[in-house]
């Protein structure tokens, strides 16, 4: 992937992004979007309406996600709520409440973000955006002591095909699930939890049996280990779907 060098810098390309009147335009040099995305590069040189107007719109993906997109293109990072501690709050505080809707929003933001990257193929960036929610739900166990859990999104990555059987991101809801979530918040809150998620978590729980215990009843959960990450060094094309 080669960086951008501002060989063109007056050249610009239009986003149109979010509906329900939650719209907003985004003003992007060309050459960024063009050499960190395929995609991108094949709609903006195409025939079809994004190379005929040079904008590109984009329904399915709020504002502040893309706004971490555009982000990330230029500075190879972006500005993720740090959010603060829960730790002895009452969950029904205001305060609680108030830092539970902007997780909750910063979450979605995110797992839109790797969404986005997927699409234009840019494996780096959803490594980048992985890596940062990694370290979100890492955090969640002793800054917020079961208060608030990051799950409301899953539904959401299981929705309308989003996405396929092996995503990572698929991988991390189970796992997520499976290692870090507990019963009394799975109880509270059915609705994260999609019937499609629980048949993969079901069906990719292994149970082995324990040694050195005389009656054979102790066992143990096994799987193959994770990676959440995607490969950066294989770059693949697709073309611009219209």
């Amino acid at each position: 992937m080669e960086r951008p060098v501002f060989s063109n810098s007056f050249e610009m390309v239009m986003f149109h992004v979010g509906n329900d009147g939650d719209e907003e335009k985004f003003m992007v040099h060309r050459e960024h979007v063009c050499s960190y995305s395929p995609v991108l590069k094949a709609a903006f040189n195409s025939s079809f309406v994004e190379g005929q107007t040079q904008s590109y719109r984009l329904d399915d993906i709020r504002p502040d996600s893309f706004r971490l997109f555009v982000q990330w293109l230029y500075t190879q990072g972006f500005c993720i709520l740090d959010e603060i501690s829960l730790a002895g709050a009452e969950p029904t505080s205001e305060m609680a409440l108030t830092t539970t809707r902007l997780c909750q929003e910063r979450d979605l933001n995110i797992i839109q973000l790797w969404l986005l990257a997927d699409k234009f193929l840019i494996p780096r960036l959803q490594n980048d955006a992985m890596k940062h929610f990694v370290k979100i739900l890492e955090n969640q166990n002793y800054k917020h002591k079961g208060i608030y859990r990051s799950t409301h999104w899953i539904p959401y990555v299981y929705a309308e095909g989003r996405t396929t059987l092996d995503s990572p991101l698929r991988h991390l809801a189970v796992d997520l699930c499976l290692y870090s979530t507990s019963s009394s918040w799975s109880n509270a809150h059915p609705d994260h939890f999609p019937h499609q998620m629980l048949m993969e978590l079901n069906s990719q729980i292994i149970l082995s049996r324990e040694t050195g215990y005389p009656d054979g009843r102790h066992y143990r959960h096994i799987r193959p280990d994770r990676n959440y990450l995607v490969v950066e060094d294989k770059p693949q094309c697709k073309e611009a779907k219209h």
